[in-house]
């Protein structure tokens, strides 16, 4: 796997990689980079209660995806570290945070081919244990605790010990605020950045 997305440079032009206008994918699979953590860190927001298995499926294919995620660790993790870098020279982490939101999940979205999804990204991210500074999965629905026990297995046992749940969502916008500024964080979240709405428009 990794000598295969070597020899196509980690994919450095995601639309080609998927074979569709990346922001037409991200409307189906909404990933967004906003603001930085306390640390330094950039911060991702992946609003899996919007993704939409199918419409991944109409625009492209799970073989596909191997190539976007790849471009994601290789090539706009480190525009992402250039600009933590630029914004503080002295960062040296080379570490991101992710904030996981499950509002809106139903169960019939956790299915086959959102597992298959789920196992492609694992294994690319399993290539990278280091780079994930945590993660916060906020608004896990009651049905999530059998998923994730299903999902945990796929993870390196390193990047799982580094993932915190939340099903209340005062909780999980407290722990949001010990690790990220409030001008940093989207006004979704109670903060004063920009929405995430918005940036999900193709």
């Amino acid at each position: 796997m990794f000598e295969r997305a070597q020899q196509h440079d980690f994919y450095p032009d995601p639309s080609s990689a998927i074979g569709a206008p990346v922001s037409v994918f991200l409307s189906q699979y909404p990933f967004l980079p906003i603001g930085t953590a306390k640390n330094g860190c950039p911060v991702n927001y992946f609003m899996a209660g919007q993704i939409n298995p199918e419409g991944i499926l109409s625009v492209t294919t799970a073989p596909k995806l191997e190539g976007f995620f790849w471009w994601s660790f290789m090539h706009k993790m480190k525009s992402e570290m250039k600009a933590a870098v630029k914004k503080d020279p002295d960062f040296v982490r080379m570490e991101g945070i992710n904030i996981l939101d499950l509002k809106g999940l139903s169960s019939s979205a956790i299915n086959s081919d959102t597992m298959s999804v789920v196992k492609l990204s694992s294994k690319i991210a399993d290539f990278f244990p280091e780079t994930l500074h945590c993660m916060l999965i906020l608004n896990a629905p009651a049905f999530f605790s059998f998923s994730w026990g299903l999902i945990k297995k796929l993870i390196d046992p390193r990047t799982a010990a580094r993932i915190q749940v939340f099903s209340n969502e005062e909780k999980g916008r407290q722990a949001l605020r010990g690790l990220i500024g409030t001008d940093e964080i989207p006004r979704d979240y109670g903060g004063g950045d920009n929405f995430l709405s918005p940036t999900l428009s193709p």
